[in-house]
C-alpha cells in the first residue's frame, strides 16, 4: 500500500468513545480502494444491522458512512467487505453531527 494507506479485510472493527451527552449522531468520511475490482463496504452495528454502506472503486474513493447513532461511552462497529476485498484505507475523518431538534424546540 502507498504511504498512509493500510489494508483491511472483512471484520475490521471501528471503536468510538463518546463522552459528550449532546453527541448522538456522527458519520465517517473514509478514503478507500478496492484491490480486486470494484467493491463495497458496510458499517455494521453491534446487533449485526447494516447502518451504512457504499460502493468502492479501484482508485481512491471517498465514501461517507452514516449518519449513524452513537451512544455514550464506547461503541464498536464492524466494517464488512461483501465484495472486491480486501480494501485499502487512507485518511479517515470522524465527523460529529449536530442535533438541532432540542434547540429548535426551545425557540417556539
Amino acid at each position: 500500500c502507498p504511504d498512509g494507506w493500510r489494508k483491511f479485510g472483512d471484520g475490521t472493527t471501528v471503536s468510538i468513545h463518546n463522552e459528550d451527552p449532546n453527541l448522538v449522531r456522527m458519520q465517517l468520511i473514509v478514503h478507500l480502494k478496492a484491490a480486486g475490482g470494484n467493491g463495497g463496504v458496510q458499517l455494521v452495528d453491534s446487533a449485526g444491522a447494516v447502518v451504512s454502506s457504499s460502493a468502492v472503486g479501484t482508485q481512491d474513493t471517498q465514501v461517507t458512512l452514516g449518519p449513524f447513532a452513537v451512544g455514550m461511552g464506547n461503541t464498536t462497529y464492524t466494517l464488512r467487505v461483501p465484495s472486491g476485498g480486501p480494501l485499502a484505507m487512507g485518511p479517515v475523518l470522524v465527523q460529529p453531527l449536530a442535533d438541532f431538534s432540542v434547540s429548535l424546540a426551545n425557540e417556539k
